[in-house]
């Protein structure tokens, strides 16, 4: 059991810090399934890579009953960590840092992790 919020407030600290990339490792590069595979593995959950794979490791939400951990998917090509309050902290892409993002676009859908 882990704290959805607390999974937040860890991984706000790698905002505007580490940069885009390969890796999996804030001494590195993030890419967006990397910084989800080490913040969610800091509370014992153990991430794949790739975002399908991290996406068929939990159950689809709704939007209505996201909550603050929860990962924000797009399908094939993204996932970031839902905040509560309609942003996603994220790697976005390449010449960026980790980023809170106050908004969500596209198509995508929740999962929460069990």
């Amino acid at each position: 059991s882990y704290s959805g919020q607390a999974v937040v407030d860890y991984a706000e600290q790698f905002v505007g810090v580490v940069p885009y990339g390969w890796g999996a490792d804030p001494n590195d590069s993030f890419g967006c399934d990397g910084l989800t595979q080490y913040v969610y593995g800091q509370f014992g959950i153990s991430l794949p890579r790739l975002v399908s794979r991290q996406a068929a490791m939990g159950v689809r939400v709704s939007p209505q009953d996201a909550q603050p951990g929860d990962l924000g998917v797009w399908p094939g090509a993204h996932i970031g960590i839902y905040d509560g309050h309609g942003g996603v902290i994220h790697s976005p892409d390449w010449g960026r840092y980790v980023t809170h993002a106050t908004g969500l676009w596209g198509s995508y859908y929740f999962v929460r992790l069990v």
